[in-house]
């Protein structure tokens, strides 16, 4: 089959896919913006889940549509709106686990498309009628003050630091002011100015894993994690919590002896101040519902503590990236840090494996976005990937542990 010039989907699954959209999407949806944001968002996904949306459309295409079709028709793209209905239903309803699937990841993607995706001019037909404004007129800022390097070459350092959010931005920040020569890869892009204006569709595809699509293979939760420069310390809320005493102590002896409760207060003491940390009085109308119910209702209540003590209004855009640079993430501060001692960023380098020889790690082996390898050759290396790609990465490096990749735990 012919492939589309502006992708890597086949005319008849780009036709399925606009039919989806067409079916799941309101009326008012310019489904012409959407489903060329749908394909992208697609073709985002790691190569596993991009093979598995494939095979769904292949099962659309025809043969294997859950009830009996003839002639021409045998085609989802082919039905009128009444017939595609009633194979979604089907599929929400089968006993097969597969088209059950295939039902949520296309509901939830078409929606959330029709309501983010915009045109040229920023907007989306679908706002006005959820009375939704659209982004905020102020001028947002346009760059956190970071130099990103572009590598024509493979690079010497003594630390290379996998990963710019909470983990890696630290450490890369407290390796270079050790006097360590410091590279930082990250997998994601650098904030752009498109990737702060407050707009769902733009964020998502710029700042989040797998264009925020990523999931449990079930599509039991779904999983919002960073994939830009700062990780997931870009793209959080704020929420800035000191670890219980009780899970201290849980932590403390399930690991045979390690103190995670007084030898961390040090620490919790230095990243609280680097970051600004405190409580905030003022707040938007949709938190200040929630604060007027709990004193009504006479329920235990406190303002959460945030490293954003001077967002001002409190916009609540904190999800897309801010805007303003008062989001005291890795990027504003730690990473700051680091590029002030020397340490060099590299966006757009994914990790591929570390390179481990003689039992000594001596680098890591990375592709760029635009499909050139990069070789960083270090003794020393620090993976801080997330829970979601760390796991891989040592996996593919060859490391053997029974642990590696168990015991994540998602909150629904």
């Amino acid at each position: 089959m012919r492939r589309v010039p502006t992708g890597d989907f086949t005319d008849r699954e780009s036709a399925i896919l606009d039919a989806l959209m067409s079916t799941f999407a309101p009326p008012s949806t310019d489904l012409s913006v959407a489903g060329t944001a749908l394909r992208t968002a697609l073709l985002r996904l790691a190569p596993h889940r991009l093979a598995k949306i494939r095979g769904l459309l292949g099962m659309l295409d025809g043969p294997f549509l859950p009830f009996a079709m003839s002639g021409r028709l045998r085609s989802f793209a082919n039905l009128d709106l009444a017939g595609r209905e009633r194979v979604l239903l089907s599929m929400a309803d089968s006993p097969l686990a597969q088209l059950r699937t295939g039902f949520q990841v296309f509901k939830r993607v078409c929606s959330f498309i029709a309501y983010s995706a915009t045109d040229d001019a920023g907007r989306n037909p679908l706002w006005p009628e959820i009375g939704y404004p659209g982004p905020r007129t102020d001028v947002p800022s346009t760059s956190g003050g970071l130099t990103f390097a572009s590598p024509t070459g493979d690079i010497d350092c003594d630390v290379v630091v996998v990963g710019s959010g909470a983990g890696g931005g630290v450490a890369a920040a407290l390796f270079a002011q050790a006097g360590h020569r410091v590279v930082v890869l990250e997998a994601g892009p650098a904030p752009t100015p498109t990737s702060t204006m407050q707009r769902e569709a733009d964020a998502f595809s710029s700042l989040y894993l797998e264009s925020g699509l990523t999931a449990t293979d079930n599509l039991s939760i779904s999983i919002l994690a960073g994939s830009c420069i700062g990780g997931g310390t870009t793209v959080n809320w704020c929420t800035s919590l000191h670890l219980t005493e009780k899970v201290a102590q849980q932590w403390s002896q399930a690991s045979g002896g390690i103190d995670f409760g007084s030898s961390l207060e040090q620490h919790y003491d230095a990243v609280s101040t680097r970051l600004g940390i405190a409580t905030t009085h003022l707040h938007n109308e949709n938190n200040a519902a929630l604060l007027r119910g709990a004193r009504s209702l006479g329920w235990p209540h406190a303002e959460i503590p945030r490293n954003a003590s001077s967002c001002g209004d409190g916009c609540g855009y904190c999800g897309f990236g801010c805007a303003y640079g008062n989001k005291r993430s890795t990027e504003r501060t730690y990473l700051h840090d680091a590029a002030d001692n020397g340490a060099v960023m590299i966006p757009g380098a994914r990790v591929d494996r570390v390179i481990i020889e003689n039992g000594h790690t001596t680098g890591v082996a990375a592709t760029l976005t635009d499909g050139r390898p990069l070789r960083v050759r270090a003794s020393t290396v620090v993976v801080s990937a997330g829970s979601l790609r760390s796991p891989g990465i040592l996996r593919r490096s060859g490391v053997a542990s029974t642990h590696l990749g168990k015991h994540l735990r998602l909150h629904p």
